[in-house]
């Protein structure tokens, strides 16, 4: 006799949706008495559903269209060499049409994210984080590492920045604020991201802050994305593209205790802006962030920390289109952007007065 996952797994397969809309709809109409939650954010294009089948809990995840994120993301799971870095991967299913992959799901499991804004002791949350660098560090180091060129580092850095860029500037308030040579926040004069990167293209810094070596990374590891179940670690919400630079995960480590990217998602930030374009901003980082970032620091080399903080200023840079429909938040990632491109040159001993 099949289980009701089996069955479920069946009935999933022969989904044969025309649109986003029509398979999120058949998806709950398959789960109608097992549905617990569905999961649809603004800035990302799968779906997730928690259902409940043989008196447990599983994850779906589920996103329409051809080569997409999931689809990747079920490639990473597949060559996972340490499964215990992860959710346990179940199934998937990847079609003309849609990509499902389907996860055990993880029991009285918090994100970091969440525990930083809790009781949680500084110390115990540099203890996870330092574990999650160790572990991302292990998972590159044992996919053994390949060198490419400065040229095709580009795509992932400054060609992928443009792309972003000239997409967000077809929302006009991006357009103005992108195209302004420099502005004030808390009454210092900073320029825009593009100048700091025209400065890095245009000097020794280009060699400097540009990684060299690709490997296999989870390319998304923001405190959003680590999850701590009973001291466990897990990691979700893989980029899936196999090939990355170590410091581009460690740029999204940054983006969330020394970025607050977090704190935005959650409006926990002072955002004011007057007449002259002068803003002033403050996000609410948690202690235990601020206790993170000063063991992080010290972990690492000068040069490490500065390739890793250039990572992190591209990350706020190319998720502005992303978040462009929501005003507020998306001009605290831009001015974030900024803030960190000018601390890191700050470092360099290359800021300059606007």
């Amino acid at each position: 006799m099949k289980s009701e996952f089996d069955i479920f797994i069946s009935d999933l397969s022969r989904l044969e949706p025309t649109s986003r809309s029509e398979m999120v709809h058949a998806i709950k109409e398959l789960l109608s008495k097992s549905l617990l939650q569905v999961i649809d954010t603004h800035n990302t294009s799968s779906v997730v559903f928690i259902f409940l089948a043989d008196k447990k809990r599983y994850v779906l995840k589920a996103e329409y269209g051809t080569a997409n994120a999931t689809s990747r993301e079920i490639v990473w799971y597949k060559n996972l060499i340490n499964p215990s870095l992860a959710p346990k991967y179940l199934n998937s299913i990847v079609s003309e049409s849609c990509a499902f992959l389907l996860l055990e799901y993880v029991e009285n499991a918090q994100t970091l994210d969440e525990l930083a804004l809790g009781q949680v002791e500084k110390e115990e949350c540099w203890r996870y984080l330092d574990g999650v660098i160790n572990r991302e560090k292990d998972l590159f180091e044992n996919s053994v590492p390949r060198m490419i060129s400065l040229a095709q580092m580009d795509k992932l850095y400054i060609d992928k920045f443009n792309a972003r860029v000239a997409e967000a500037k077809q929302f006009t308030y991006l357009h103005d604020l992108l195209s302004l040579p420099h502005l004030a926040i808390n009454g210092r004069r900073v320029f825009s991201p593009a100048y700091y990167l025209q400065r890095v293209k245009n000097s020794a810094l280009y060699d400097y802050l540009t990684p060299k070596w690709v490997g296999m990374t989870h390319g998304d590891l923001h405190c959003g994305n680590i999850l701590i179940s009973d001291s466990d670690t897990y990691l979700v919400d893989p980029n899936g593209n196999l090939q990355m630079p170590l410091e581009y995960d460690y740029g999204k480590l940054l983006h969330s205790i020394h970025g607050g990217y977090g704190q935005i998602m959650k409006q926990i930030y002072t955002l004011e802006e007057n007449q002259n374009r002068d803003y002033r901003f403050l996000v609410q980082t948690p202690v235990a962030y601020q206790t993170a970032f000063d063991n992080f620091t010290k972990k690492m080399t000068d040069h490490e920390l500065h390739k890793n903080m250039y990572a992190e200023a591209l990350h706020f840079a190319t998720m502005l289109p992303h978040h462009a429909t929501n005003r507020r938040e998306t001009t605290a990632l831009f001015l974030r952007c900024v803030q960190v491109f000018d601390e890191l040159f700050g470092m360099l001993g290359e800021r300059k007065n606007a």
